[in-house]
């Protein structure tokens, strides 16, 4: 991590306004992370000429099993907690600044722009749920795909929904989906199983799978009417 910051350094200079880590490896010690980090740059004045000169930087950083870190332009962060809410409520929670300024703390996350995207994540994964069951229907195990993926976007909704409902968020998926349940009287059973399937600690056959992608459909469908009139 030390590395890969110096080299962004050496290339940006004083124009690297910021590098902090962020999601559930900051409450970690640095020295005993191996890879799996999430990094966010800000610079000052981004270009094209940036991306591509930092390009190596970061494939190096990716090649030693870290996601690809986010870049972003100084003025672009402060003009986006209103679209990326959800995203910046996250980093809000969970940072650790690694150069530069401290450009977290002064970002405000107004609480409707979370519950507008909230609904509007809900809406999106549901309609695109509707459409992949509708090409494989007849192809349950290509169906399965589907399910691994939709437990991180409705991890994140559930996160939303109880910073709107301003309850603390726990730290385990389990514990975030027994709260919803409580606080909201949702049932989330269908995303337990979900959570089940994706540790590999669940399941199902063909006609299970079928009938799983029917129950997905009627508990997005109750979840996007909440977030609507949350």
């Amino acid at each position: 991590m030390e590395k890969f910051i110096n080299e962004l350094k050496n290339l940006l200079k004083e124009r690297l306004s910021s590098v902090f880590m962020y999601g559930s490896k900051v409450k970690y010690d640095l020295n005993l992370i191996k890879s799996d980090v999430n990094i966010m740059v800000i610079v000052e004045n981004l270009s094209g000429s940036d991306i591509c000169a930092c390009s190596s930087a970061v494939k190096r950083w990716i090649k030693q099993g870290n996601p690809p870190p986010v870049f972003m332009d100084r003025e672009e962060w402060f003009h986006s907690s209103d679209v990326y809410a959800m995203e910046y409520a996250d980093i809000k929670s969970a940072h650790r600044i690694l150069h530069g300024e401290d450009l977290v703390s002064a970002i405000t996350v107004d609480t409707d722009n979370i519950r507008f995207q909230c609904e509007q994540e809900t809406k999106n994964l549901l309609m695109r749920f509707r459409g992949f069951y509708l090409e494989n229907a007849d192809n349950p195990r290509r169906l399965k795909d589907s399910f691994m993926p939709l437990t991180k976007t409705c991890n994140a909704i559930f996160k939303a929904i109880l910073r709107v409902k301003f309850t603390d968020v726990p730290d385990e998926k389990t514990d975030i989906i027994k709260k919803v349940n409580e606080i909201t009287g949702l049932d989330t059973g269908v995303y337990e199983k979900l959570l089940c399937y994706k540790r590999k600690q669940c399941k199902m056959n063909n006609k299970e799978t079928i009938n799983f992608a029917n129950e997905i459909v009627g508990s997005l469908t109750l979840l996007l009417n909440y977030t609507n009139n949350m």
